[in-house]
């Protein structure tokens, strides 16, 4: 764990009673190998983009987007791009029954939970005298959003097959892939794919598409030599108009401000 923390810096962090508020930026193509952490903890991706992945599960995290993490659950994260994350812990026994009740679980933008993360953060960032307050009281509607989210949904074993369907978008997803052929891969129907893949991973599969689009467009912007018209290519954009609207929706960002950044 030491040779994480060196990798990664705290920009800013606070503690509430026993909740710890921090902000943390990691540089790209940083790998943080399979570990667990002693307590819970929810993380808001605030710019940048992450592969998180627990066992067969791989998922990505962009802009907006984040997560639950049980205390116990192994995992391990590839930074795709510099990646900018606020992280709450909860190091006293509060939390207990969302330990005891709530599994690990993304949450994408349209989720309350991310809106309640960004408010939390816009807190953080702003503080005045009623702040511990404010970041308690925001921190209780964010524990709230996730218990009830764990109450509504059933977190039993999933289909076999949508580990599949995961691991298709990641291998193709700069080809135009069509949701009938997806169906047919797996052997189900494309309305029932539907519906099971936004039950398991809180997205349509355009959406999952999309995201793993711009973090790889994200991180050959921050690395490549190549054009912006050849990244939008290379990841799957109809044209250059189309990845820069695209890019700028999920990152708030343009493809020229991001090339145009580095040093």
């Amino acid at each position: 764990m030491e040779s994480i923390a060196l990798d990664s810096r705290v920009i800013s962090e606070t503690r509430v009673n026993e909740v710890e508020y921090c902000e943390v930026v990691y540089p790209a193509k940083f790998w943080m190998p399979r570990h667990d952490h002693p307590t819970p903890q929810v993380v808001l991706i605030l710019s940048g983009a992450v592969e998180h992945h627990t066992g067969r599960d791989r998922l990505c995290m962009t802009e907006n987007s984040g997560g639950y993490l049980p205390p116990g659950q192994l995992h391990s994260d590839v930074f795709l791009s510099n990646t900018r994350a606020f992280q709450i812990d909860f190091r006293g026994g509060r939390p207990s029954l969302l330990s005891e009740t709530c599994p690990h679980r993304m949450f994408q933008r349209s989720h309350p939970a991310a809106a309640l993360m960004t408010e939390v953060f816009r807190e953080f960032k702003n503080p005045d005298c009623y702040t511990p307050l404010m970041l308690e009281s925001l921190t209780n509607e964010l524990l709230v959003s996730l218990l009830r989210q764990s109450g509504d949904e059933d977190f039993g074993d999933k289909p076999h097959w949508l580990d599949r369907v995961r691991d298709l978008l990641h291998e193709e997803f700069s080809e135009n892939l069509r949701l009938e052929k997806i169906a047919l891969e797996v052997g189900v129907h494309p309305a029932h794919l539907t519906k099971a893949f936004r039950r398991r991973f809180g997205l349509s599969i355009g959406d999952y598409i999309r995201q793993l689009r711009v973090a790889r467009a994200r991180q050959l912007l921050e690395v490549s030599d190549l054009s912006i018209g050849e990244i939008a290519a290379a990841t799957g954009f109809a044209d250059h108009g189309h990845f820069t609207r695209t890019f700028k929706k999920y990152t708030g960002q343009t493809p020229k401000s991001i090339k145009s950044a580095r040093p």
